[in-house]
């Protein structure tokens, strides 16, 4: 077996191996005990052809399959929030126990969960149809006629509804001409909105009749079949509701006892269920025999003696392996790329994006550095940071107690919390770099040891007067973001041609990069003898060099791939000049951030004292009563910034990655290495 470069494993996704087991029939249970245990192993069908037992795990399969569509109802009927996570429920070791198990489930806790739910629902429905019974009642009141009239007969079909009072005119004027004055009629106008109207009319005009009322938006109230009228007032009605609200909250109690005392047994069959599903499309993808069973999967290199000796003690030594090099099948196999859990939102940036191919260099080591700071200097904050953390912290800490995986829109928060955490520490320490506290770029100048620090940095970023107040320098704010951009485009083309040099399909690939690499340097070349005023020649030279080089760029192009290459050249070149513009949003995001957060600040000062127009550190802290004022302004700015301005900064994080940073080198077409893994929480075997 080939065995794995490790200076190419560290820029490029890991190769795998594929590994064939064969092993006796009535072990193959415990071959996929052993794969879920290694968490390291991707099953792959190779040979299509059914085993001799397809029709019964077939038939397992929906069976386990309606087992938990069943369970999946008695869970929307517990809270789950309060089913306890402290004991272990034995499901079975074997199938047929896992079986047996589901199955008497169903029969007993099942049966107590469903018989609740049904009345609960029976309830909810007599409920309805009482409130429903009220209102009827309620309008046919206003008109002051026996209830009996609003009973169908063989001849006659009655209407009772509400309608926009001014209607009434030509509502009547249909029923006459349809009717040909063969109708009864009532209204009352309840108020200036409403009115309440009863119509009568033969069957063979009632469809026709109910068409015209629609046209005039009449709301009809419907009239049960059923409805016994004799004796019945609204009072009735609402002492049976009364009575019935009482039972529903008793069911709802018992339901939240059931959920304490066999809510994990029901969480167990959900977990069980799952679980024997996906043992169910492993044993699929095998070739079964009478006598063995034949398992192929992706396994990375560094696992296969671990793999081959868990085997064989499932086994006792009775299982044969086969394992073809890294090299094999490259181009389909799936890419093993590796992260800790801690950095697994930080990996699904990449992801969501594509996955690297093998001869791809994977982003993901410059993403978790490059990401959260351009993130953290358009966040940057020292208090907004901190509080970012905090969150992160706390939906992390959260999503540790929950039963199930979170879902909707907080689903974000929850699974994306280390990123949270990650983010909130680069927008903390950046706050001090861009001199925020609280959105105040006062505070932090005020103090002697940040200033001895940070000053040299600050006095580039601000503009310090006389008084020695400071004030934003957005022209140099803005020069720093485009050099911020020209560094990760830079990194990203040197990236292209470091893949190039390794892999490419033609050396006009590689030279086209190289001489467009060459444009963006000389460009950056000039932009700073200019800024620095050097002399005139070296400014000159690296024009003229960047023009030369935006030639060769084209001719490449052209002579490689005709006219469409021409363009695409005039493409790259252009996008190159509008992907460092981009980076301008790092000015544009940060300054919202500021102004979103200053606004509370300001509005207070104004409140405090209506002639001063710009605060500074000694107006704030010098007097006590305007310390408070000052911290209520902070904490209102961000109740808006904190939730918005990382919404905000994180599409356009993402956007910087994807977009100016990814589009200089990756594609993300490889395949994603999916290992089978377990997640036990209520049950055990």
């Amino acid at each position: 077996m080939e065995e794995v470069n490790s200076s190419k494993h560290i820029l490029y996704p890991g190769t795998l191996s594929i590994a064939k087991v064969v092993a006796p029939y009535d072990k193959k249970r415990d071959v996929i005990r052993a794969i879920e245990d290694l968490e390291s192993v991707q099953p792959v069908m190779v040979d299509p052809r059914v085993g001799v037992d397809q029709i019964k795990v077939e038939e397992r399969r929906i069976e386990v399959e309606a087992y938990r569509t069943k369970i999946n109802t008695l869970l929307s009927s517990l809270n789950t929030e309060i089913i306890p996570k402290d004991q272990k429920i034995d499901v079975g070791r074997t199938d047929d126990e896992v079986l047996a198990y589901l199955k008497n489930l169903m029969e007993n806790e099942g049966k107590q969960i469903t018989d609740i739910s049904s009345r609960k629902d029976a309830i909810s429905s007599r409920i309805s149809e009482l409130e429903g019974t009220v209102k009827l009642v309620e309008r046919f009141s206003t008109l002051s006629v026996d209830q009996s009239i609003l009973r169908d007969t063989k001849y006659t079909h009655t209407f009772l509804g509400t309608v926009f009072p001014p209607q009434i005119p030509r509502i009547l004027w249909f029923i006459e001409e349809i009717t040909d004055g063969q109708y009864y009629f009532l209204d009352s106008v309840t108020s200036e909105e409403e009115a309440v109207i009863l119509i009568t009319v033969l069957q063979k005009d009632a469809e026709t009749i109910e068409e015209k009322l629609k046209e005039v938006s009449a709301q009809k109230v419907e009239i049960p079949d059923d409805q016994d009228f004799d004796g019945l007032s609204i009072s009735d009605c609402t002492s049976e509701i009364e009575e019935l609200h009482l039972e529903e909250e008793k069911l709802s109690n018992d339901l939240d006892d059931l959920s304490r005392e066999i809510g994990a047994f029901i969480m167990a069959g959900k977990e069980a269920a799952s679980i024997e599903i996906q043992r169910i499309e492993i044993e699929l993808k095998m070739k079964r025999t009478e006598t063995t069973c034949v398992l192929w999967a992706w396994i990375p290199p560094e696992m296969i003696p671990e793999f081959q000796t868990k085997i064989h003690s499932v086994t006792d030594g009775a299982a044969s392996f086969d394992f073809r090099g890294g090299e094999f099948d490259k181009e389909n196999s799936p890419s093993h790329v590796k992260n800790s859990e801690f950095m697994t939102p930080l990996r699904g940036l990449v992801t969501a994006y594509g996955t690297p191919g093998h001869k791809e260099i994977d982003p993901f080591p410059f993403v978790k550095i490059l990401f959260p700071m351009l993130f953290g200097i358009m966040f940057a904050d020292v208090m907004h940071g901190l509080i970012l953390t905090f969150i992160g912290f706390y939906a992390l800490n959260k999503r540790k107690k929950m039963s199930e995986p979170p879902s909707g829109l907080m689903a974000y928060m929850y699974n994306g919390a280390e990123l949270l955490i990650l983010m909130g520490i680069w927008s903390f320490f950046l706050g001090f770099a861009f001199n925020s506290f609280f959105g105040d770029e006062t505070i932090l100048w005020s103090v002697a040891p940040l200033r001895a620090i940070f000053e040299p940095f600050w006095r580039i970023m601000f503009t310090v007067d006389d008084h020695n107040h400071i004030s934003r320098n957005y022209l140099n704010f803005l020069i720093f973001s485009f050099a911020m951009g020209a560094v990760v485009i830079l990194i990203g083309l040197g990236i292209k041609i470091y893949q190039l040099t390794k892999n490419r399909h033609s050396d006009a690939d590689l030279h086209a990069a190289i001489t467009l690499t060459s444009v963006y340097v000389f460009l950056i070349l000039a932009a700073v003898f200019m800024a620095f005023g050097a002399h005139p020649f070296l400014v000159t030279g690296s024009i003229i060099l960047s023009v030369l080089n935006i030639v060769a760029t084209l001719w490449i192009e052209k002579r490689a791939h005709g006219v469409d290459g021409l363009m695409l050249g005039f493409d790259h070149v252009l996008g190159l000049m509008s992907n460092t513009f981009s980076f301008g949003r790092l000015l544009a995001m940060n300054t919202v951030h500021f102004v979103l957060a200053t606004l509370p600040l300001l509005f207070m000062q104004l409140w405090v004292d209506p002639n001063v127009v710009n605060h500074s550190v000694e107006h704030w802290i010098e007097e006590s009563s305007t310390k408070w004022l000052w911290l209520l302004g902070s904490l209102l700015g961000s109740i808006i910034v904190v939730p918005v301005e990382t919404i905000f900064s994180t599409l356009q994080a993402l956007r910087l990655n994807w977009v100016e940073f990814f589009g200089k080198f990756y594609t993300g077409r490889g395949k994603q290495f999916r290992p089978v893994s377990v997640l036990r929480i209520y049950s055990t075997e």
